[in-house]
C-alpha cells in the first residue's frame, strides 16, 4: 500500500462543518446580489409606474378640462336660448342695485346721489296724462322719499340737485 500524497483526508464531521460554513458564506454573498437585484428591478419598476402615472394624470387632466369646456360651452348656449329676456331684465335690475348703493367715497353728494349725475327723467308726467306739469298727480323724490306734486315741479327737475327736500 502506497502513501497518499497532499492532504489527510478530513473525517465526516469537520467535512461537514465546513460544507456548512461555505454554504452559509455563499448565501451571504449571493443574497446580497439579490437584494442588489432586486433592489434595481424595484427600482426600475417604481420609475416606469411614476412614470405612466404622470402620463395618465397629464391625460385625465386633458380630458377634464376638454370636457369641462365642453359642457361650459354647451350650457352657455342652452342659457342664451332659453331666458334672453330675463337675463336682460336682471341685468337691468342688477345695474339699478348698483346704482341706489353706491356711495361717493369723498361724501361731496347731496344724500340719496350717487357718484355720478342723476338720470335725465322725461319731461311728461309719469302716470299717463301727458302733461309736463299736471294737476293731481305725484312722484316720490329719491332724495327726501316725499311725495311732490307736478304742478309746482317740473317731473324732470324733482330727480335733480333742485329738489326741495
Amino acid at each position: 500500500m502506497t502513501l497518499a500524497r497532499g492532504r489527510k483526508p478530513l473525517d465526516p464531521d469537520e467535512k461537514a462543518e465546513r460544507r456548512q460554513a461555505s454554504l452559509v458564506k455563499y448565501r451571504e454573498k449571493k443574497g446580497e446580489e439579490l437584494r442588489a437585484a432586486a433592489r434595481l428591478r424595484m427600482q426600475k419598476n417604481r420609475a416606469a409606474l411614476m412614470e405612466a402615472d404622470e402620463a395618465t394624470v397629464r391625460r385625465h387632466k386633458r380630458l377634464a378640462r376638454k370636457s369641462s369646456t365642453k359642457y361650459r360651452d354647451s350650457n352657455r348656449k342652452k342659457i342664451r336660448a332659453s331666458d334672453t329676456e330675463r337675463r336682460a331684465q336682471k341685468r337691468l335690475e342688477h345695474s339699478a342695485e348698483e346704482e341706489s348703493t353706491k356711495q361717493d367715497p369723498k361724501g361731496s353728494c347731496a344724500p340719496g346721489f350717487g357718484v355720478r349725475a342723476p338720470r335725465a327723467m322725461p319731461d311728461e308726467c309719469r302716470e299717463g296724462c301727458g302733461e309736463i306739469a299736471c294737476e293731481g298727480c305725484a312722484c316720490i323724490c329719491t332724495a327726501s322719499s316725499r311725495w311732490l306734486e307736478h304742478q309746482h315741479y317740473r317731473t324732470d327737475a324733482w330727480h335733480a340737485a333742485g329738489c326741495p327736500a
